[in-house]
Protein backbone atom coordinates (compact mmCIF):
# COMPACT_ATOMS: atom_id res chain seq x y z
CA UNK A 1 0.00 0.00 0.00
CA UNK A 2 1.83 3.37 -1.34
CA UNK A 3 2.11 6.26 1.87
CA UNK A 4 -0.64 8.70 1.40
CA UNK A 5 0.94 12.13 -0.18
CA UNK A 6 -0.18 15.47 1.20
CA UNK A 7 -1.56 17.98 -1.47
CA UNK A 8 -2.78 20.63 1.30
CA UNK A 9 -2.70 21.44 5.28
CA UNK A 10 -4.10 24.39 5.61
CA UNK A 11 -5.17 26.29 8.94
CA UNK A 12 -8.65 28.60 8.42
CA UNK A 13 -11.11 29.93 10.27
CA UNK A 14 -13.82 27.79 8.53
CA UNK A 15 -13.80 25.75 5.44
CA UNK A 16 -16.46 24.19 3.70
CA UNK A 17 -17.99 22.28 0.36
CA UNK A 18 -20.41 24.06 -1.69
CA UNK A 19 -23.66 22.38 -1.67
CA UNK A 20 -24.35 21.26 -5.66
CA UNK A 21 -21.45 21.83 -6.73
CA UNK A 22 -18.84 20.33 -4.34
CA UNK A 23 -16.10 22.60 -4.44
CA UNK A 24 -14.15 23.27 -1.68
CA UNK A 25 -14.55 26.85 0.31
CA UNK A 26 -11.72 27.49 2.07
CA UNK A 27 -11.85 30.72 3.96
CA UNK A 28 -8.97 33.00 6.10
CA UNK A 29 -6.13 30.92 5.87
CA UNK A 30 -2.69 31.92 8.23
CA UNK A 31 -0.01 30.76 10.04
CA UNK A 32 0.07 32.84 12.68
CA UNK A 33 -1.98 33.84 15.88
CA UNK A 34 -2.26 37.24 17.06
CA UNK A 35 -4.04 36.96 20.55
CA UNK A 36 -4.15 40.53 22.06
CA UNK A 37 -3.00 38.81 25.34
CA UNK A 38 -1.81 35.82 26.45
CA UNK A 39 -2.94 32.79 27.21
CA UNK A 40 -5.92 32.85 24.70
CA UNK A 41 -8.53 30.79 23.76
CA UNK A 42 -9.85 29.96 20.38
CA UNK A 43 -13.38 28.80 20.31
CA UNK A 44 -12.46 26.97 17.12
CA UNK A 45 -9.80 26.26 14.74
CA UNK A 46 -10.33 24.58 11.44
CA UNK A 47 -7.63 22.72 9.37
CA UNK A 48 -8.34 21.89 5.95
CA UNK A 49 -6.76 18.41 4.67
CA UNK A 50 -6.12 17.18 1.68
CA UNK A 51 -4.09 13.47 0.65
CA UNK A 52 -3.62 12.00 -2.67
CA UNK A 53 -3.19 7.86 -2.86
CA UNK A 54 -5.62 7.46 -0.28
CA UNK A 55 -7.21 4.63 0.55
CA UNK A 56 -8.90 5.23 4.10
CA UNK A 57 -10.13 2.44 6.11
CA UNK A 58 -7.96 3.77 9.41
CA UNK A 59 -7.52 6.97 11.67
CA UNK A 60 -6.52 10.50 11.00
CA UNK A 61 -5.04 12.42 13.71
CA UNK A 62 -3.98 16.13 14.17
CA UNK A 63 -1.72 17.22 16.58
CA UNK A 64 -0.96 20.61 18.19
CA UNK A 65 2.54 20.52 19.74
CA UNK A 66 4.18 23.70 21.54
CA UNK A 67 7.88 24.44 21.08
CA UNK A 68 8.86 21.83 23.97
CA UNK A 69 6.80 18.78 22.31
CA UNK A 70 3.96 18.95 24.81
CA UNK A 71 0.64 18.32 22.97
CA UNK A 72 -1.74 21.40 23.58
CA UNK A 73 -4.90 19.66 21.52
CA UNK A 74 -5.67 16.69 18.68
CA UNK A 75 -8.11 15.43 16.98
CA UNK A 76 -8.90 12.03 15.28
CA UNK A 77 -11.29 10.81 12.85
CA UNK A 78 -11.80 7.54 11.64
CA UNK A 79 -11.98 7.04 8.10
CA UNK A 80 -14.50 4.39 6.08
CA UNK A 81 -12.58 2.62 3.19
CA UNK A 82 -12.70 5.42 0.40
CA UNK A 83 -11.87 4.46 -3.31
CA UNK A 84 -8.31 5.87 -4.17
CA UNK A 85 -8.27 9.51 -4.66
CA UNK A 86 -7.82 12.74 -3.57
CA UNK A 87 -9.40 12.56 -0.13
CA UNK A 88 -10.59 16.05 1.77
CA UNK A 89 -11.26 16.83 5.18
CA UNK A 90 -11.81 19.64 7.40
CA UNK A 91 -10.92 18.65 10.91
CA UNK A 92 -12.08 20.76 13.87
CA UNK A 93 -9.96 21.76 17.08
CA UNK A 94 -12.86 22.71 19.44
CA UNK A 95 -11.33 25.43 21.86
CA UNK A 96 -7.68 25.39 21.72
CA UNK A 97 -5.55 27.35 24.44
CA UNK A 98 -2.21 28.80 24.23
CA UNK A 99 -0.72 29.73 26.97
CA UNK A 100 2.62 31.03 25.60
CA UNK A 101 4.12 33.20 22.47
CA UNK A 102 6.34 30.53 20.64
CA UNK A 103 6.53 28.47 17.51
CA UNK A 104 4.21 25.81 17.61
CA UNK A 105 3.68 22.30 15.50
CA UNK A 106 0.85 20.56 13.54
CA UNK A 107 0.95 17.34 12.84
CA UNK A 108 -0.32 15.08 10.59
CA UNK A 109 -0.55 11.23 11.11
CA UNK A 110 -2.30 8.56 9.05
CA UNK A 111 -2.56 5.25 11.11
CA UNK A 112 -0.25 6.08 13.61
CA UNK A 113 2.05 7.41 10.79
CA UNK A 114 3.56 10.82 10.11
CA UNK A 115 2.87 12.09 7.03
CA UNK A 116 3.77 15.80 7.53
CA UNK A 117 3.95 18.52 10.43
CA UNK A 118 3.53 22.66 9.53
CA UNK A 119 5.04 25.40 12.22
CA UNK A 120 3.09 28.31 12.93
CA UNK A 121 3.63 31.06 15.52
CA UNK A 122 1.52 32.42 18.41
CA UNK A 123 2.42 36.16 19.51
CA UNK A 124 0.60 38.75 20.65
CA UNK A 125 -0.48 41.71 18.72
CA UNK A 126 -1.46 42.40 15.26
CA UNK A 127 -0.21 43.47 11.91
CA UNK A 128 0.50 47.79 11.61
CA UNK A 129 -1.95 48.75 8.95
CA UNK A 130 0.51 52.09 8.46
CA UNK A 131 3.34 50.05 8.37
CA UNK A 132 1.61 47.66 5.58
CA UNK A 133 1.07 50.39 3.67
CA UNK A 134 4.21 52.18 3.58
CA UNK A 135 6.03 49.08 2.70
CA UNK A 136 3.14 48.42 -0.25
CA UNK A 137 3.87 51.95 -1.36
CA UNK A 138 8.16 51.44 -1.07
CA UNK A 139 7.34 48.27 -3.30
CA UNK A 140 5.19 49.98 -5.58
CA UNK A 141 7.24 53.14 -6.44
CA UNK A 142 10.45 50.40 -6.93
CA UNK A 143 8.46 47.97 -9.55
CA UNK A 144 5.53 49.84 -11.59
CA UNK A 145 7.54 51.90 -14.02
CA UNK A 146 9.14 48.23 -15.17
CA UNK A 147 6.12 46.77 -14.73
CA UNK A 148 4.06 48.97 -16.89
CA UNK A 149 7.05 48.94 -19.73
CA UNK A 150 6.52 44.56 -19.46
CA UNK A 151 2.47 45.40 -19.76
CA UNK A 152 3.15 47.24 -22.83
CA UNK A 153 5.19 44.85 -24.53
CA UNK A 154 2.85 41.83 -23.68
CA UNK A 155 -0.07 44.00 -25.04
CA UNK A 156 1.92 45.22 -28.52
CA UNK A 157 2.31 41.50 -29.16
CA UNK A 158 -0.93 40.20 -28.00
CA UNK A 159 -3.47 42.83 -27.82
CA UNK A 160 -6.11 40.88 -26.20
CA UNK A 161 -4.33 39.52 -23.33
CA UNK A 162 -5.22 40.75 -19.99
CA UNK A 163 -1.67 41.47 -18.28
CA UNK A 164 -1.52 42.11 -14.30
CA UNK A 165 1.80 43.23 -12.26
CA UNK A 166 1.51 41.23 -9.07
CA UNK A 167 4.16 42.23 -6.48
CA UNK A 168 5.04 40.22 -3.51
CA UNK A 169 6.74 41.14 -0.45
CA UNK A 170 9.17 38.99 0.93
CA UNK A 171 6.98 38.87 4.47
CA UNK A 172 4.33 37.87 2.39
CA UNK A 173 6.39 34.54 0.30
CA UNK A 174 6.64 33.36 4.55
CA UNK A 175 2.78 33.28 4.44
CA UNK A 176 1.39 29.20 4.49
CA UNK A 177 -1.54 30.10 1.17
CA UNK A 178 1.02 31.69 -0.60
CA UNK A 179 3.81 29.40 -0.45
CA UNK A 180 1.67 26.40 -1.29
CA UNK A 181 -0.29 28.64 -4.27
CA UNK A 182 2.85 29.71 -5.61
CA UNK A 183 4.10 26.79 -5.64
CA UNK A 184 0.95 25.18 -7.18
CA UNK A 185 0.63 27.05 -9.95
CA UNK A 186 4.06 28.32 -11.05
CA UNK A 187 5.57 24.77 -10.47
CA UNK A 188 8.67 26.38 -7.85
CA UNK A 189 8.99 27.84 -4.65
CA UNK A 190 8.94 31.93 -4.19
CA UNK A 191 11.95 33.79 -4.18
CA UNK A 192 13.16 34.89 -0.54
CA UNK A 193 13.18 38.52 -1.97
CA UNK A 194 9.47 38.15 -2.90
CA UNK A 195 7.87 38.43 -6.59
CA UNK A 196 7.76 41.43 -9.29
CA UNK A 197 6.40 40.26 -12.35
CA UNK A 198 3.46 40.12 -15.35
CA UNK A 199 1.07 37.34 -14.88
CA UNK A 200 -2.13 36.63 -17.13
CA UNK A 201 -5.75 37.10 -15.39
CA UNK A 202 -6.35 33.18 -15.09
CA UNK A 203 -2.63 32.69 -12.89
CA UNK A 204 -3.87 35.72 -10.74
CA UNK A 205 -6.86 34.61 -10.05
CA UNK A 206 -5.48 30.87 -8.98
CA UNK A 207 -2.85 32.30 -6.86
CA UNK A 208 -4.88 35.35 -5.13
CA UNK A 209 -8.90 34.36 -5.18
CA UNK A 210 -8.97 32.44 -2.40
CA UNK A 211 -7.98 34.87 -0.37
CA UNK A 212 -9.94 37.86 -1.04
CA UNK A 213 -13.88 36.94 -1.26
CA UNK A 214 -14.44 40.41 -3.74
CA UNK A 215 -11.31 39.51 -5.91
CA UNK A 216 -12.79 40.18 -8.89
CA UNK A 217 -14.49 43.65 -7.96
CA UNK A 218 -10.73 44.51 -6.57
CA UNK A 219 -9.26 43.84 -9.72
CA UNK A 220 -11.91 46.30 -11.60
CA UNK A 221 -10.51 50.33 -11.87
CA UNK A 222 -12.48 52.19 -9.22
CA UNK A 223 -13.41 54.92 -11.86
CA UNK A 224 -14.09 55.05 -15.28
CA UNK A 225 -11.00 56.19 -17.75
CA UNK A 226 -10.68 57.37 -21.07
CA UNK A 227 -7.37 54.81 -21.83
CA UNK A 228 -6.65 51.05 -20.66
CA UNK A 229 -5.84 51.03 -17.42
CA UNK A 230 -2.82 48.39 -16.05
CA UNK A 231 -3.82 46.84 -12.63
CA UNK A 232 -0.35 46.16 -10.55
CA UNK A 233 -1.86 43.59 -7.17
CA UNK A 234 0.91 44.25 -4.17
CA UNK A 235 0.60 41.53 -1.19
CA UNK A 236 1.76 42.36 1.55
CA UNK A 237 2.48 39.66 5.16
CA UNK A 238 -0.94 40.40 6.01
CA UNK A 239 -3.05 41.62 3.10
CA UNK A 240 -3.46 43.21 -0.24
CA UNK A 241 -2.97 46.13 -2.30
CA UNK A 242 -4.16 47.56 -5.69
CA UNK A 243 -2.75 50.26 -8.11
CA UNK A 244 -4.19 51.58 -11.44
CA UNK A 245 -1.93 52.71 -13.80
CA UNK A 246 -2.38 54.38 -17.22
CA UNK A 247 -0.97 52.33 -20.19
CA UNK A 248 -1.71 53.54 -23.00
CA UNK A 249 0.55 55.44 -24.96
Amino acid sequence: MSKPQLVALLMCDQAFQQVGTHKWCIIGVFDTVHAPELPVMLPQLSVYVALSDFQGDTVVELVIRDQEGEVVKGVRGEIPKAPVGLFQHVFLFPEVAFTKAGVYTLELLSGGELLTLRSFRVQTGGPDPQQESAEADALAEAHVVSLVEEAKKVLAEHSDAEPFGLIVSPGASEQVWFRQAFEQVLGDSPPDMGFAGIVDRGTLVRLLAGQLPNFEQAIQPPVAHAGRLFCVVIVTKNGFKFGFHPIDE
